[in-house]
Parts: structure tokens; sequence; C-alpha cells
């Protein structure tokens, strides 16, 4: 009788010491889902709050540009000179075109969430950016020239977001071969595609422009970040990064002053079409 009741007593202890174990778990899983919501629910709040910042520093400085032509006006009308009514008016239609700019990028950055994978060949969205941009290249002097990889078979992209990034790249390429600090010789701009190991596409869009030192290179992907000054809104980059990102990708740059830059989109070569968002990354090459 002693002996089963030892044993008895053991085994209570033990089945109280898993009861008690099972609870400090449970109550340990509700206080890190606790955390982890307050975590997320800080992160949101920060980003934002710094993209409230960005866009705020944005729009004050268009608002600036907007009293400066008005200013401008005002005098014209004052003194009744051509001269300056023409410079106001100028000012006033440039700070206007950036609001209707600003609000397209910003309409864009937002249809880009969710990314729709659909058979495609990864040419066709590179074929279609560099179409696009053709007549624009050629009033610049830009010699734009697509390279594409016919190697390359149908895979799941979302053809219209890819096509989205490219533009945007080659956009400020364009732009970059066109800047005052440019180095003297031809303008040119190269989109390439290419397979890359078997598994990733890659897009490579080439320069020969104003290039970017190091600093600049580190904050191109900030939120509103812009090297074009007052002229740019900096959520193309921003948009780029982030449809790359939902392709499971990776966005990497070179660069060097005076000598051009590349920016190169790597994506996974998905073959059956759904829905993804993966956690790609920024890289940056050395300097050459």
């Amino acid at each position: 009788d002693e002996i089963l009741e030892i044993a008895i007593n053991r085994a209570a202890e033990r089945l109280t010491m898993r009861r008690r174990l099972r609870e400090y778990t449970r109550d340990l899983e509700r206080m890190v889902e606790e955390k982890t919501r307050r975590l997320i629910d800080a992160e949101r709040m920060a980003a934002m709050g710094e993209t409230i910042a960005g866009l705020s520093h944005t729009i004050k400085n268009i608002a600036g540009g907007l009293k400066g032509g008005m200013f401008v006006l005002g005098k014209g009308i004052e003194l009744d000179e051509k001269e300056y009514l023409v410079q106001g008016w100028e000012m006033v239609k440039g700070n206007v075109d950036k609001i209707h700019d600003l609000s397209l990028d910003l309409l864009n950055y937002g249809k880009y969430t969710d990314i729709r994978l659909r058979p495609a060949h990864p040419n066709d969205p590179a074929g279609e950016a560099v179409r696009f941009l053709a007549p624009r290249a050629g009033e610049m002097g830009v010699d734009l020239e697509f390279v594409p990889d016919e190697s390359l078979d149908v895979c799941s992209i979302d053809s219209e977001a890819i096509q989205r990034c490219l533009l945007n790249l080659l956009t400020n390429a364009l732009d970059a071969c066109c800047e005052e600090r440019k180095t003297s010789g031809g303008k040119k701009v190269i989109l390439e595609t290419a397979a890359v190991d078997g598994r990733h596409i890659e897009y490579r869009v080439t320069d020969n422009g104003v290039g970017m030192d190091a600093a600049t290179r580190k904050k191109l992907f900030q939120t509103f970040f812009s090297t074009k000054g007052t002229s740019g809104t900096g959520i193309g980059l921003m948009m780029t990064r982030k449809i790359v990102h939902r392709h499971g990708g990776d966005i990497q740059v070179e660069s060097t002053p005076g000598r051009g830059s590349r920016f190169t989109i790597r994506i996974p070569a998905v073959e059956n079409a759904g829905t993804t968002a993966g956690s790609g990354r920024v890289d940056e090459f050395p300097e050459e």
C-alpha cells in the first residue's frame, strides 16, 4: 500500500507538472504573438511616418515652386512685363506637372501591392518598354538599344509590373545621359535580358551617363530619395524595388562617376503561375 501510494503521488506530481508546462507554453505563445503583433504595428507606424515625412518634403518643394511662379506672375501683371508673365507661367506649369507625376507615381506604387504571375515571355515587357521610350530617346539624342536573350522561354511573371520596373530604370538612364555633368562622348543606353544558372532571369539596364558615387548609391532605394533633385519624386526606384521583391528577386547596382551605371534585376524563372511575395534584397557591387 505504501509503495502504491508513493507511485500514485509521483504520477500525480508528473501530471501536475505537465499541465503547468502546457499552460506556460500557451502563455509563452500568446506573449510571443502579442509582442510580434506590437513589433509589426510599430514597424508599420514607423514606415508610415517615414513615408509621410518624405511625401511632405516633396509636396513642400512643389508648393515652394508654385509660390515662386505665382510671385513672378504677380510681378509680370504689376509691371505689365510679358517676359515675367511667360517665366512665371512656365514655373507654375512645371510644378503642376510635378503634382500630376507625383499623383500617378503614388497610384502606381499602391497598384503593385499584389503581383499576379501569368505565363509570358520575359523578353516581351523589355521590348515593350524600349518601344515606348524610343521616341523620347530619339528626341534626347540617346542611342537606346535592346539586346534580348533568345534562349529564354515562357515563364510566370507579372509582365505589366516588370515593364513598369524597366520603364523606371530606362527613364532614369536616359536622364543620366543628358545631365550636364556627363563627360563627352555619345549617349547610349542598353537593355539586355539573360538566362542565369537555368533558374533566374536577369534584366540589365546599362548607361554611359554621369554615374554615381558610393554615398549616392547607398541612398538610392531610400524613401523618396532622388538623384534628380526637386525634379524627381524618388518613388520610381521605391516601386521598382517593391515589384522585384514581390517576385522574390533582387536588384543590384554598379556605378562609377563619369562612366555610367548598370542596374540588374534578377528574378526566379517561376514555372507555375500564382501569386508570390518574395523577400528580395538590394545588393551593391564595388566600384570598378
